[in-house]
């Protein structure tokens, strides 16, 4: 009983992390609310009406918040309504004083469940607006420690693939045997669960055993593991659409050991994102007692209003660029000066490192690494310091971008057999997928520089366009409406115009126009691809890659075109260069 409770009070100083003030009383276990029953909160603090207006609160304000763990409404463990609206300094930093009042809290009395050191949790924190319904995030908790399981149990998944997107009836499959036993896999039974570990998420059934693999046969070179492959069935339609599922898998061997592991796959269809909704994350405060804090603010996204470009700072100490280079012979991430003098190897992984970006307050470079053979998102600090990786998929990862805040990072994944647009949180949880579009590419994603909007190039070889969507996804409109093939667009701080990389002659070269898409100027003209153009934080300059020397180089140029410098001219190629300003 000590071990259970010193457990449980780990759990809750990681949960602290994410939590605040406030009481709910009561817990059910397993007690989702009808839509149809959902009330209209109150609360001893200011009413949503005193900083938004009746027009507004018409257009569908939040009525209610309630918080589940390792489960959605359907399925999840039910932790209590929570207090709505409260002060948010949080909200209000973002959007305005307009909006403070949208802070939500709720402090679960756990009584009930003891968490194993090293498993995964998910939070689903879920918000009722009357025009729309529930909307939901779902954030991930790992309990501190070494996960528990037992090493001699092989368990693989074959498929699907991690992070693929499912519809209608589909099989997990893989194999399982335990390396103590010779003579046979020796499994008795592989149980399936849904969002969350044994005892928490959604126990789906046990998988069919006994399945030939005369692959695991002749790897093994064992002849008794002939029936050590499994099958589970699960029907997609059980899912709701765009939803990110985990599936946990447990094998038990007839010792009783058993093994975990873990996949993560995509609902097929587009999920609702009709408010912002934020869980704080403050590892500051730790939390001794039995009782999780959870608090936060949710906001809809009709009704703030539409976000202004902040002015510039002008007094900025620090000004470099961050570029790709395989100079010494696989690709890393180095630093100049804006007059290409200053040169800085940042990072040195053995593998390659490349496609930098850097967040708005020039803190942070995200960038890709190929590791293991798999490109992931990795973090590091602005000097190089402090790296960190922030994706574990089994497919590739690559071309990070800042949204304007820095809270999420856009980014490319190849999955389904082509590239798509992802999201994730800058601390490296929550993945959404935001595109499925099997027909063809999308790709470069690209930050807009003041609002939850993400430019992007979508289409086949030789004939791309531009397009721009929600960060959920939503409202996806094409810019630039003419006869070319245009790639890699960005836009610059003040959002007035965009730059982007068009095929002419058969070259790609650097065009810029207005936001709408009017204003055409091409602005270099080169008989080589000039590629990966990025606005500086002042709008003052444009830097991009061109192979007119032969290898490719870095250049800077005046945001009208002129003045086009050559920065680099090591030996090996230098390419996708971004600013740093940092005051």
């Amino acid at each position: 009983m000590k071990t259970i409770t010193i457990i449980s009070i780990v759990l809750f100083a990681i949960a602290a992390s994410i939590l605040g003030i406030g009481l709910v009383s009561g817990l059910s276990k397993r007690a989702p609310v009808a839509d149809e029953d959902v009330p209209v909160q109150t609360s001893t603090t200011e009413t949503p009406s005193e900083h938004v207006s009746s027009e507004e609160i018409d257009r569908g304000y939040i009525t209610a918040i309630e918080i589940y763990l390792d489960g959605d409404r359907n399925s999840g463990i039910f932790l209590g309504q929570a207090q709505y609206p409260l002060e948010s300094p949080q909200a209000a930093s973002i959007y305005g004083d307009a909006y403070s009042a949208a802070g939500y809290s709720l402090t679960w009395e756990n009584t009930t469940y003891a968490f194993e050191p090293g498993s995964a949790h998910y939070i689903y924190v879920y918000a009722y607006i009357p025009e729309y319904g529930w909307q939901y995030i779902r954030e991930e908790v790992i309990i501190p420690g070494d996960p528990v399981g037992a090493e001699n149990i092989f368990l693989y998944i074959d498929g699907p693939k991690d992070s693929e997107t499912v519809s209608g009836q589909f099989q997990i499959m893989g194999w399982s045997a335990d390396a103590m036993v010779a003579e046979s896999p020796a499994i008795s039974s592989i149980e399936v669960y849904l969002n969350g570990p044994r005892d928490f998420g959604r126990f789906l059934g046990n998988a069919s055993l006994g399945l030939e693999r005369p692959d695991v046969v002749e790897v093994l070179s064992n002849q008794d593991y002939l029936f050590s492959g499994y099958s589970f069935s699960f029907d997609a339609a059980e899912l709701e659409a765009g939803s990110l599922n985990t599936f946990y898998i447990y094998s038990f061997s007839t010792s009783g050991q058993y093994k975990l592991e873990k996949i993560d796959l995509w609902a097929e269809g587009i999920k609702s994102d009709k408010a912002h909704i934020f869980l704080e994350n403050n590892f500051a405060d730790i939390i001794t007692s039995e009782a999780v804090e959870l608090k936060g603010w949710a906001i809809p996204r009709d009704i703030i209003e539409a976000p202004q470009a902040s002015e510039v700072p002008k007094d900025y100490t620090i000004k470099k660029i961050i570029f790709t280079s395989s100079v010494n012979g696989n690709e890393d991430i180095y630093s100049m000066d804006l007059d290409g003098t200053g040169l800085q190897r940042l990072t040195d992984h053995e593998g390659n490192d490349m496609y930098p970006s850097v967040s708005s307050d020039g803190s942070k470079i995200a960038y890709t690494s190929d590791i293991s053979g798999t490109w992931q998102l990795m973090l590091m600090d602005w000097d190089g310091s402090n790296k960190r990786q922030l994706t574990n998929d089994s497919h590739r990862s690559a071309y990070p971008s800042f949204s304007f805040d820095d809270r999420y990072i856009f980014y490319e994944a190849y999955v389904d057999d082509n590239w798509e647009i992802f999201k994730i949180d800058s601390g490296g949880s929550n993945q959404q997928r935001l595109t499925f579009n099997p027909a063809s590419d999308d790709w470069h994603p690209s930050a807009h520089p003041y609002e939850y909007k993400v430019l992007f190039e979508s289409g086949k070889p030789g004939s791309y366009d531009i397009f721009i969507m929600d960060s959920d996804g939503a409202a996806i409109e094409r810019l630039v409406d003419i006869d070319m093939s245009k790639r890699i667009p960005v836009m610059s701080r003040d959002g007035a115009k965009i730059a982007f990389c068009g095929l002419t002659d058969g070259n790609y070269n650097i065009y810029s126009a207005n936001s709408d898409g009017s204003g055409l100027m091409m602005l270099t003209s080169n008989l080589s691809n000039d590629l990966h153009p990025n606005f500086s934080p002042d709008g003052m300059f444009i830097t991009y890659n061109s192979a007119v020397t032969g290898d490719a180089e870095i250049y800077i140029m005046n945001s009208d075109g002129s003045s086009q410098t050559r920065l680099t001219a090591i030996p090996g190629d230098d390419w996708g260069s971004v600013f740093l300003y940092k005051v």
